[in-house]
């Protein structure tokens, strides 16, 4: 489990290790939107084209990001001068932005992955449908499959802005984080061919478990809601 404290310092870490990585490829990265003198949460958003009526869709996220603090969660937003770039440039196609929140949940002291899309219009936003943001979704093949692991969406109230969003539901995720945390120290010592089992190392290993919570549960659900972490990020995630 996570600590209120621990989320608010990974996220910080997060934030400005990330944000590193994709500043000289100007691809999105993630803004902290205070809520009190203790707390805050993690935001983000990504553009992409809806290029057939299959819905397969394609990442135009290499935008002017000088807008990025923008809710699409606020149904009466206004399009910014970042926002109808993009979609002027992909007249021909349907553009969409999916925005993606990062919530500490007190009850379950994990974090929460809210997320919410909408059309791109010339003044205005259009949300989409259930049927529409699930089908844009990767998670939504792990469905098709049957995969007793896969988290599921539910439509709940956003914990900040009150307004309906979407909720990967946190129910499994600190049984899910501690059997990838398991694993993950399982290599480890697999690749150090490290036989030695004592409590200093264990204990090395769990505090760096602790630190890299976030990434880690970060690296198994952005797969799922079609977010790309950076590849240094990963590798640097590897290695710890």
């Amino acid at each position: 489990m996570l600590t209120l404290k621990d989320f608010n310092e990974q996220s910080n870490v997060l934030l400005t290790r990330w944000n590193q990585c994709v500043n000289s490829s100007n691809e999105i990265g993630w803004s902290w939107i205070k809520i009190n003198n203790d707390t805050g949460y993690l935001t983000t958003k990504r553009f992409f084209n809806n290029i057939d009526n299959n819905n397969n869709i394609s990442n135009v996220d290499n935008i002017d990001n000088n807008n990025n603090n923008s809710n699409i969660f606020n149904k009466e937003e206004i399009i910014e001068e970042s926002d109808e770039s993009v979609l002027k440039s992909n007249q021909t196609s349907k553009t969409i932005v999916i925005e993606y929140d990062i919530i500490y949940n007190k009850s379950y002291r994990v974090p929460v992955l809210y997320l919410n899309g909408c059309y791109l219009k010339q003044s205005t936003t259009e949300p989409l449908s259930w049927d529409e943001l699930w089908s844009l979704l990767p998670l939504s093949c792990f469905d098709k499959q049957q995969l007793s692991s896969t988290p599921y969406i539910t439509q709940v109230e956003h914990p900040i802005l009150g307004v309906p969003t979407y909720q990967l539901h946190p129910c499994e995720t600190n049984n899910l984080m501690e059997q990838i945390l398991l694993l993950k120290n399982k290599i480890k010592k697999t690749n150090n061919n490290d036989n030695d089992n004592s409590t200093n190392r264990d204990n090395n290993d769990n505090n760096n478990n602790i630190k890299n919570y976030l990434l880690s549960w970060l690296t198994i659900i952005s797969p799922m809601v079609n977010i790309k972490i950076p590849l240094h990020l990963i590798k640097e995630y590897s290695n710890n």
